[in-house]
């Protein structure tokens, strides 16, 4: 009788340590998967921030028309969509732009309409920010509702050339010429507005706090 309760607490025993070890397991593998997702976040962020591409330089008073033509709004794929990008303004566009490339332009870039479908649609093109003078004020509102980052900076527009190599960093306000050497520092984005932008947009970023 004593042996058979020695070897039930013994059983007991085992039972209890295995079980100590498959919580242990399951936290570490926990524990790894949040350090991965919290990695990866930090490398979406940098990319977010720090930006570098060559420079498409446009004049003044592009509106969102000439962005993308409503003849093609029938349509909600943005992947689609960006295949018509810029294709009143400049026919080649959508030919030589680049992952990354930044567009360059001069004030009241964005004006028109108040249609969500122009930054989208530069956003999808590949484009990873737009310096101008000025933008439009709804515009520049969308931009930032879709994850667009946008830089006002007239003396960078000035001595950016069509072609130039561009780093911007919207956490700083820090804007290089890598071609030229030259740089300028314009106000950086409120974190509030960082926050929307580094998501992807306004509603990924809802999605996230909820």
């Amino acid at each position: 009788k004593a042996a058979a309760e020695l070897a039930r607490k013994g059983g007991a025993l085992r039972q209890s340590s295995q079980n100590r070890f498959a919580i242990s397991a399951l936290l570490l593998i926990g524990l790894r998967k949040a350090f991965r997702k919290a990695s990866l976040l930090w490398i979406d962020w940098y990319e977010v921030m720090q930006l570098t591409g060559t420079a498409i330089k446009y004049g003044r008073d592009v509106d969102t028309d000439a962005i993308i033509a409503a003849r093609y709004l029938n349509s909600s794929d943005m992947d689609e969509l960006a295949l018509h990008c810029m294709e009143d303004l400049d026919p080649t566009f959508t030919q030589r732009v680049k992952p990354g490339d930044i567009i360059v332009a001069g004030e009241n870039f964005g004006c028109g309409s108040s249609r969500e479908h122009a930054p989208s649609c530069i956003k999808a093109a590949g484009i990873s920010c737009v310096i101008a003078k000025s933008f439009a004020r709804i515009f520049y509102r969308n931009a930032i509702n879709v994850g667009l980052p946008i830089i006002e900076c007239p003396e960078a527009v000035d001595c950016i050339e069509e072609g130039d190599a561009v780093f911007a960093d919207t956490s700083t306000g820090v804007i290089e010429d890598l071609t030229t050497g030259e740089s300028w520092e314009v106000r950086p984005f409120e974190p509030f507005i960082q926050e929307i932008v580094e998501a992807g947009g306004l509603v990924a970023r809802t999605k996230m706090h909820r």
